[in-house]
């Protein structure tokens, strides 16, 4: 908080104390103040918290990669199968995290979550 603000607020409590103002008059006025801060940060409103796409692009993103793994051609060795793994479960936990936090980008944890799943289960009868 900057110092005018501060003593903005310091004069309203005194004023509330020498009962100059009610409480709901202080209330009001210490609101109106508090909000002229959020609104010089740019701090965003309540309502459009409602998440970023850090979360499900790397799911989808990972699970596109991991799809597009199963479909190579070559031989693979013990590293191939940890590695599809790893991606695997981290674009299905990304996917999860994404879907049970935030609303934005809800189609792309779903597909992230829906080809890591795929891909795991045809890396399974790869083993198999």
């Amino acid at each position: 908080m900057n110092n005018d603000l501060l003593n903005k607020l310091e004069k309203l409590a005194d004023l509330k104390e020498k009962g100059i103002i009610t409480e709901e008059e202080f209330n009001s006025n210490k609101r109106i103040l508090l909000d002229s801060l959020n609104s010089c940060n740019n701090i965003p409103a309540k309502e459009d918290r409602d998440g970023t796409y850090w979360l499900p692009i790397p799911s989808m993103i990972l699970g596109i990669f991991v799809m597009l793994a199963c479909f190579d051609g070559g031989k693979w060795d013990k590293n191939t199968f940890v590695g599809a793994f790893f991606f695997i479960i981290l674009s299905f936990t990304l996917g999860i995290v994404s879907i049970y936090t935030q609303k934005k980008g809800r189609g792309m944890a779903i597909t992230g979550i829906t080809l890591s799943v795929i891909a795991g289960l045809i890396i399974i009868g790869y083993i198999i």
